[in-house]
């Protein structure tokens, strides 16, 4: 009985050793490559980017190679015997160590770069390090500065520090008055370009530097390059100088190129401003005359034949006018002299109390 129990216990033992050894865990930032006496026979890849058509791609390169290929974390089988190379998925960061590179028009700069960078091929980066980080380390050296140097010696320093070749953007600066004519040679809105026919950019030269560095590292390294881009670009001293000398002159241009815009505006709001005082004044002055005018007829109208008012009773009341009240005192006077000469006067035919006297029926 106690045999049988040991032996239950032994075989037990060496069932969970067996089961042990026939199993692995690859965690969500790992990938396996699993061998077979040295032999490549199973590989379990978690990729990051363009999921599909890297899976098509290594599915299909393993399937010719007769390895099975797997995707994903999780537990997996394999035989006691075989054993299990297991490799980070994590994106790592490339940095290069700054160096001094002449440029296309022989200016010497510092530059310095940086390449995020994953396991895209874990049995091609097997394969070619067998687990050797310092080896795939001084690999990605070789071929990324080699890009780096050789983007930097195809183009001239222009090139390299700057990302557009627009140097003044006239958009919202100034915007022409409603009815005003444009005052510069520049339609407004449009971008004024800095003349350069070999500009590239910093953007196509990283992008340049990128596709050069991408196929080696995939196809030899079974690494794949997210991006290639330049971190630092530093001036010599001579270059330095001359770099100062061409970004204050340039910032003048544009200060004079705005200041020209700007007294160009001012002088044409300045005279539509006056333009329009002119008219504005003149229009005042022909809406005062005819205001005056109507005010000096009524008031002549007035003064000639007065106007009818109402007293307290509401009866109304005739207001002689000023020619009316004149007429009226002759008149009173033409009778008082009347009197004094008790009907004794001898009137000419020009005498103004003739004009008061009762026509003869």
């Amino acid at each position: 009985m106690k045999t049988r129990t040991k032996v239950g216990w032994i075989a037990a033992v060496v069932a969970a050793i067996g089961l042990y050894a026939s199993t692995y865990v690859v965690r969500q930032d790992q990938q396996a490559v699993v061998t077979s006496f040295g032999k490549p026979v199973a590989v379990v890849v978690n990729q990051i980017k363009d999921t599909t058509a890297v899976r098509e791609e290594l599915e299909g390169k393993y399937g010719t190679e007769e390895i099975s290929f797997h995707e994903g974390a999780g537990l997996y089988f394999k035989a006691p015997w075989e054993s299990v190379e297991l490799s980070s998925r994590k994106i790592k960061m490339w940095s290069g160590n700054a160096d001094q590179i002449n440029t296309l028009d022989k200016r010497f700069v510092y530059v310095d770069g940086a390449a995020p960078h994953f396991v895209r091929d874990p049995l091609t980066h097997y394969l070619k390090f067998k687990g050797d980080s310092t080896a795939a380390s001084q690999a990605l050296d070789t071929v990324i500065d080699s890009a780096i140097r050789t983007g930097v010696t195809n183009n001239n320093l222009y090139n390299l520090v700057r990302t557009t070749d627009v140097a003044l953007k006239q958009d919202n600066l100034f915007q022409t008055p409603e009815g005003m004519p444009n005052a510069g040679n520049t339609p407004v809105g449009n971008p004024t370009t800095v003349e350069n026919e070999e500009f590239k950019g910093r953007v196509k030269i990283e992008e340049g530097m990128y596709k050069t560095a991408k196929g080696t590292c995939s196809s030899e390294f079974g690494e794949g390059l997210l991006d290639v881009v330049l971190t630092s670009v530093g001036y010599t001293g001579t270059v330095k100088t001359a770099v100062e000398q061409n970004m204050i002159s340039e910032r003048q241009r544009v200060a004079k190129q705005i200041r020209a815009e700007g007294e160009k505006y001012a002088k044409q709001m300045d005279g539509g401003v006056e333009q329009k005082t002119q008219e504005l004044t003149g229009e005042a002055a022909r809406i005062t005359g005819e205001i005056t005018g109507v005010a000096q007829a009524e008031a002549k109208r007035i003064r000639a034949t007065g106007f009818e008012t109402k007293d307290d009773k509401g009866n109304p009341i005739k207001v002689l006018g000023y020619q009316q009240m004149r007429d009226y005192f002759d008149f009173v006077r033409g009778l008082s002299v009347a009197e004094k000469l008790n009907g004794r006067y001898v009137i000419g035919r020009d005498d103004p109390l003739l004009g008061y006297l009762p026509t003869p029926k």
